[in-house]
């Protein structure tokens, strides 16, 4: 995919180029004039040497804002901004961070992200997993460093680290 820089290089290099066929039809044109003693050779009512200098000026104009347009994308700064494609969605961290672990231990991030502190019976009510499954699983994630546990009572407060 070519940058902004490019793009405008490419921009500025084809209003160049233009601006020279311009140019050079004008005189061409003034030429074959002058060649017809002043006159269009094809007689007092030439549309072309009429209409030519207002198609000059159309065509100059044209190539002013391609030049401009070049020249803008050339000299603005380089940023580390990408657009997103139609239909992507930018990751959050969490998001990044979940995509690597396991659907059971995403269930229970994600409802510890909705709500910090969860006793750790009442996770074990939302998950649907058993006593030991539970058990092992935050003390894997514990392990990994993803959760922290705090004593409450008989049962454990279950939080993300940040």
């Amino acid at each position: 995919m070519l940058t902004p820089k490019q793009i405008g290089i490419i921009n500025f290099g084809l209003s160049i180029l233009l601006a020279v066929i311009v140019i050079s039809s004008y005189f061409t044109i003034q030429d074959l004039v002058r060649k017809e003693g002043g006159e269009c050779p094809l007689g007092k009512e030439c549309p072309v040497h009429e209409a030519f200098p207002i198609q000059t000026i159309i065509g100059l104009l044209v190539v002013s804002a391609l030049a401009i347009t070049g020249l803008m994308l050339i000299v603005q700064p380089e940023t580390k901004f990408r657009i997103p494609q139609f239909g992507e969605r930018r990751k959050s961290e969490f998001d990044i961070m979940l995509s690597a672990l396991s659907s059971d231990e995403q269930k229970v991030l994600r409802i510890l992200k909705e709500q910090p502190g969860t006793p750790q019976n009442t996770l074990r009510l939302k998950t649907d997993f058993s006593k030991s499954k539970l058990s092992m699983l935050l003390k894997d994630l514990e392990t990994r460093g993803l959760v922290k546990k705090e004593a409450e009572g008989k049962t454990f407060r279950v939080y993300l680290k940040k």
